[in-house]
C-alpha cells in the first residue's frame, strides 16, 4: 500500500459489477471440476483435498445467494455487508485448509503429522460436544481412547518428533486443527498481501460481531440492509478476495489431479491485490468507513 498513490478510487457500483462477474466464473469453473473429479481414484492427500473442495465450492455458491444481481439473487435489494462476512471467512478458512491438507506438496511424514492434528482436533472437539450434552460413558470413552491413539501414532511421527518439545506438548492437547498459524500458512500460499490480511482481519470483525461491526450502524444507510456505497464496496472487496482463494483452489486441484483437468495457474500478483485493498482502506480513511 502507497500513501503517495492518489488514483481514484472506482465508485461503489464499478467496484461491485467489476468483481461480481469475475466471481461467478471462478465459481463456475470450481463446480464444473468438482464433476470432472467425481469418481477419481484418491489417496489420503486428494480425498481430503476433495472434501475441503466441495466446501469451499459450496460456500462460494452460498455467498453468492446473499449478492444482488447474481443469478441466483437477480431481484435482490439487500446490502450487507457484515451478514456476507461469515460465509467469506469460512470460505477463506476452507481455502487454507485445503492448501494445506491437500494440495501443498510436503514431505509424507509431514502430510501425515497435519492430517493427524486435523484428526485430533476433531476427537476433542466432539468429546467436548458430547460431553456437554450429556452423553453415555460409554460414548465418552470411545473418544477419550480414539484420540490416545492419535497422540500414539503422533508420537511414531519423525517429524512431529523433530517438533520442538513445548510445540509437542502444545499440539497433543487437540485445541487447533493445524500445525501452522494462519499467516504462515497464507505466507507459504502466497495469496496474500499485508493489505489483504488486514482487510481479511477486517471481515473477522464484522464475523465476529466486534463493535467495529455495528458502532456505526445507521450512518450513510449502512448497516441496514439499505443500497449503500460503504457496504456495497466492502462487499465487492471481500467478494474479490474470496475470488483469490477460488482460483487458487481451482488451479491447484487441476495440478493434484491433472488427469481430470488441467487448470493453468491463476495466482494473484502481490501487487494487484495491494491495489484493490488501498481502494478499501482508502475508502475507510476517508471518513465514509470506521472513522
Amino acid at each position: 500500500m502507497s500513501d503517495v498513490d492518489n488514483s481514484p478510487i472506482p465508485s461503489a457500483d464499478e467496484h461491485y459489477w467489476t468483481v461480481l462477474p469475475k466471481y461467478i466464473a471462478a465459481i463456475d469453473n470450481g463446480v464444473a471440476l468438482t464433476r470432472r473429479i467425481a469418481g477419481q481414484p484418491a489417496e489420503s492427500r486428494q480425498y481430503w483435498a476433495s472434501v475441503l473442495f466441495v466446501r469451499l465450492c459450496s460456500a462460494g455458491i452460498s455467498v453468492l445467494h446473499l449478492c444482488p444481481g447474481s443469478r441466483v439473487n437477480t431481484a435482490g435489494t439487500y446490502w450487507d455487508f457484515s451478514a456476507q462476512a461469515p460465509l467469506i471467512r469460512s470460505l477463506v478458512q476452507t481455502g487454507l485448509m485445503l492448501f494445506y491438507l491437500g494440495t501443498e506438496v510436503v514431505e509424507k511424514d509431514e502430510s501425515q503429522a497435519r492430517l493427524l492434528i486435523m484428526q485430533l482436533r476433531d476427537c476433542t472437539e466432539r468429546l467436548h460436544f458430547f460431553r456437554n450434552a450429556g452423553a453415555s460413558r460409554e460414548k465418552i470413552l470411545g473418544f477419550e481412547a480414539s484420540a490416545d491413539d492419535i497422540r500414539t501414532r503422533l508420537s511414531s511421527n519423525q517429524y512431529f518428533a523433530r517438533s520442538p518439545a513445548r510445540v509437542q506438548k502444545s499440539l497433543r492437547k487437540g485445541n487447533t486443527e493445524s500445525i501452522l498459524t494462519q499467516d504462515q500458512i497464507l505466507d507459504r500460499m502466497g495469496i496474500l498481501d499485508r493489505a489483504g490480511r488486514a482487510f481479511l482481519g477486517f471481515i473477522s470483525s464484522h464475523a465476529d460481531v466486534s463493535p467495529l461491526a455495528y458502532y456505526r450502524t445507521g450512518e450513510s444507510n449502512r448497516g441496514r440492509g439499505e443500497e449503500n456505497d460503504i457496504d456495497k464496496h466492502y462487499i465487492a472487496t471481500a467478494v474479490d478476495l474470496a475470488c483469490d482463494f477460488i482460483l487458487r483452489a481451482n488451479a491447484d486441484m487441476g495440478a493434484l489431479f491433472p488427469e481430470a483437468m488441467a487448470v493453468e495457474s491463476q495466482k494473484v500478483a502481490a501487487e494487484v491485490g495491494s491495489e484493490r485493498f488501498r481502494h478499501a482502506f482508502e475508502f475507510i480513511k476517508r471518513g465514509k468507513g470506521l472513522s
